[in-house]
């Protein structure tokens, strides 16, 4: 499995880990640590990503009210 991977990449040495907790620690920091360059970024494409699913949303739902609009008016 992945978290197996994921635990046998920092090793088993009792010593650093006495715990899984303290692996999971290191994991969750080095990943954030490596990826604080990226979060302006991130935040910034976020804003346009729910805009873009919102646009396909408001598309579909234009289409149904100007159908059922041209049926009312025949």
């Amino acid at each position: 499995m992945l978290v197996d991977k994921i635990l046998e990449y920092y090793g088993r040495n009792p010593a650093v880990y006495p715990g899984a907790e303290d692996k999971w620690i290191v994991v969750f920091s080095e990943t954030l640590l490596s990826s604080y360059i990226y979060l302006p970024f991130i935040f910034a494409l976020l804003p346009w990503v729910y805009f873009f699913i919102g646009k396909k949303q408001l598309i579909k739902k234009m289409e149904q009210y100007l159908e059922k609009r041209s049926s009312l008016l025949r």
